[in-house]
């Protein structure tokens, strides 16, 4: 009777374990469903982190550019202002320079004529180069490719060679001509004052009259201070105060 309990006590006990460990199962499946949508849940909050993260660098980067842009802008306006300020100073400029031209081209013609009028009344000396020099000028002056500046250049160089001339002294041997006879004789230039000329023997001087346009004979008295002049002229001799028989002040050399 005792040993029948025992057995009807252990198939208790059996049947008390079975229901448990059923009853456990599906809380431990809702367990593990919860931790995999927990853990699915932390995917998508770390995937959202991550976009969120990557969507505001996107923002800064966006508002760093449209920084850039909004300074290359201004640059870009600034340039453009200043670029029309150009163009408006250039259409002045070149506004002025067509009345400049207008007006400076007349002068420079008149000029020109001028160094011609000078060459022409002017000791003679060097003619041939003189006068090609006021050629060249003239030609310069009528041709329609040469630029204003050229041509002004050109001409003011002409003028400067001319007053050149009467800072120095000059000795050429030339033929000029004497009593209606042609005569090789040295000459010597002194500025644009006076041309004297000394025979090559050295025993005749004279001097080129500008009024009556030819050469005479000085007295041979004012041979010695023509010789001093020659040499000085020549680097014979150390520059001195000359005596020479220049014309009177408002007088034709």
């Amino acid at each position: 009777m005792r040993r029948g309990w025992w057995l009807g006590a252990a198939c208790g006990a059996g049947l008390v374990s079975l229901v448990s460990a059923a009853e456990v199962e599906p809380v431990l499946r809702a367990q593990e469903a919860a931790q995999a949508q927990a853990a699915q849940s932390q995917q998508r909050v770390d995937a959202l982190d991550d976009e969120s993260r990557r969507l505001l660098e996107e923002y800064r980067h966006l508002l760093a550019e449209r920084e850039r842009l909004a300074r290359y802008n201004d640059q870009v306006a600034r340039l453009v202002r200043n670029q029309e300020r150009e163009r408006l100073s250039l259409e002045g400029q070149l506004e002025e320079l067509a009345v400049t031209r207008r007006e400076i081209l007349p002068l420079m013609e008149e000029m020109a004529e001028t160094l011609a009028e000078v060459v022409e009344a002017d000791l003679p000396f060097l003619p041939l180069e003189r006068r090609a020099r006021v050629t060249a000028v003239r030609a310069l002056l009528d041709d329609p490719e040469a630029s204003l500046a050229d041509r002004y250049r050109r001409l003011l160089e002409a003028y400067l060679v001319e007053a050149g001339y009467g800072r120095t002294l000059e000795v050429r041997e030339r033929t000029i001509e004497l009593d209606g006879a042609a005569r090789t004789v040295e000459v010597l230039r002194v500025g644009r004052l006076a041309l004297f000329y000394r025979s090559l023997d050295g025993r005749e001087v004279g001097r080129w009259d500008a009024s009556a346009r030819r050469w005479v004979r000085l007295p041979e008295e004012l041979r010695e201070g023509l010789d001093q002049a020659f040499a000085v002229a020549r680097k014979q001799a150390a520059p001195e105060l000359l005596l020479l028989p220049l014309p009177a002040p408002g007088v034709a050399p």
